[in-house]
């Protein structure tokens, strides 16, 4: 209805799904395996167009399009982990060992936004790549804070929604507050000395152009070892009036005020 005057552009948000490395199941290096596979079974492109309408972009890294690449973001640095593959994503799954528990369980807050058509979404995905309709399956928790509670109390031992709203438009943010040891939003208590390395060289690093190269290796560990499973970039949704022009969104998904013009 709104034609032209609708705004769909990246923000600096991704979504991804976190695992609990406080789980033994999990944290080995068969269990690796089975997250990038997990991955792999997921139809990213799908889910985006059909659940989200394109107001989200399937995921190739763990930082967002707006950073651009003097920020640090370099499309498709996941690599192949990151994209629909079937059997490679069964292949690699049962190479791990399977699915810890047999069952991966997703756990979301069920009173706020949509989250039950994406997890259902993406566990219909990875069932059917493992032939299973069990195999993944939704695990609603009543309230936002309850869920809270239970992620950051180490309660859940399946996966869960998680995800990040950059503070600064810098690699660094999208890293170290998640995936350095005993990081403050580290909740599923990930922990890895190269990564570690490689950040603390970063942040040793006076040329900011080498800071982010360092950053960008740091994130290769990622996908080597996938302590969360990143999904989709959210992209800032907007409608304005045809009495205005020139309006557009911010990286993080505010409207550039003082260059809205009045018709």
């Amino acid at each position: 209805d709104l034609g032209g005057r609708y705004i769909n552009t990246p923000a600096g948000i991704i979504q991804t799904l976190a695992f609990p490395f406080y789980v033994k199941a999990w944290d080995t290096p068969d269990a690796a395996k089975v997250r990038q596979g997990l991955s792999m079974a997921i139809n990213r492109d799908q889910i985006t167009n059909q659940i989200f309408q394109k107001t989200r972009t399937p995921a190739t890294d763990w930082t967002s399009p707006v950073l651009g690449a003097d920020g640090g973001f370099k499309k498709g640095l996941c690599g192949s982990p990151c994209e629909y593959d079937k059997a490679a994503a069964k292949k690699l799954i049962d190479e791990g060992g399977g699915i810890p528990g047999g069952q991966l369980k997703i756990s979301y807050n069920a009173d706020t936004g949509s989250h039950k058509e994406w997890v259902d979404a993406v566990c219909n995905s990875i069932n059917n790549v493992m032939g299973n309709n069990k195999a993944c399956v939704g695990a609603p928790i009543g309230t936002f804070a309850d869920f809270r509670s239970q992620v950051s109390s180490q309660k859940l031992t399946g996966a869960w929604r998680a995800g990040w709203q950059m503070d600064y438009p810098l690699i660094q943010n999208f890293l170290q507050p998640l995936y350095y040891t005993n990081a403050s939003s580290n909740d599923g208590k990930w922990s890895d000395k190269k990564f570690d390395d490689l950040v603390d060289k970063a942040n040793a690093e006076s040329d900011k152009a080498k800071a982010v190269g360092t950053f960008q290796d740091a994130e290769k560990v990622l996908a080597e070892q996938m302590p969360v499973i990143p999904l989709w970039y959210q992209n800032g949704s907007a409608g304005y009036s045809d009495r205005v022009e020139n309006v557009s969104l911010n990286p993080f998904s505010v409207p550039v005020y003082n260059q809205i013009k009045v018709k």
